[in-house]
């Protein structure tokens, strides 16, 4: 009884889609600049100056693509950041990446806002990514969306912010100003689709059910 009931938790817990979004809380701090940080105020300097950010970031479990047998595209994620205005964020999130064991990555879940020139216009973009990292690709056996992300199972974990301005696009002197800011994951915390408990009967309480049910077998034995 304690070994199937164990069996299943372990199951439950062990890989595998949860069939439904699920919400993680997060807490990243230590802002560092990559690449130019120029003197235009942009959105990564507005999250740079907050030094640490909270909010909820929410996955969901859809598969959109199998790219190859070491990578998989899930529906986009939607990021939640206390205190701030995430309309700010004015390019679409970009699908969700899970590697299992690929070459030079290891296991990863990952988006990143890249972002094209075609449909875009002179202006100033904003844009966020998501990066957890197992170099030694044990984290997760396959490409299904991880049941739970611990944060002790990576060697890399960051959010990473992007702004860029466009001038004279097309009119070929273009001019593309980026600025990055990587904050560090320092908490993820799931908050949701927690598989249920499972009741398992103590021992010594089970055994008269136990032996009950032997003996109603005995007697039908008996009677046939």
């Amino acid at each position: 009884m304690r070994i199937f009931a164990l069996s299943m938790a372990s199951a439950a817990l062990a890989g595998g889609a949860f069939a439904a979004p699920v919400s993680y809380d997060f807490v990243a701090s230590s802002p560092t600049y990559v690449g130019a940080n120029d003197a235009t105020s942009t959105t990564a300097d507005t999250l740079f100056a907050l030094g640490t950010i909270t909010g909820t970031i929410v996955f969901d479990d859809v598969l959109q693509q199998q790219i190859n047998p070491n990578l998989a595209a899930y529906n986009p994620a939607v990021l939640n950041i206390d205190g701030f205005d995430n309309a700010m964020f004015n390019l679409p999130s970009p699908t969700v990446r899970v590697a299992n064991d690929a070459p030079g990555f290891g296991d990863v879940v990952s988006f990143s806002g890249g972002f094209g020139l075609g449909g875009l216009a002179d202006g100033n973009y904003a844009t966020f990514g998501f990066r957890v990292q197992d170099d030694d690709g044990t984290a997760w056996s396959n490409t299904s969306f991880p049941t739970v992300m611990n944060l002790a199972d990576f060697e890399s974990a960051v959010f990473q912010f992007r702004a860029f301005s466009i001038t004279n696009l097309g009119q070929g002197a273009q001019d593309i100003v980026r600025e990055r800011v990587d904050f560090t994951l320092t908490s993820l915390l799931r908050t949701g689709s927690t598989p249920p408990p499972i009741d398992v009967v103590p021992l010594p309480a089970g055994l008269p059910l136990m032996i009950g049910g032997l003996m109603a077998f005995g007697l039908l034995r008996r009677r046939g």
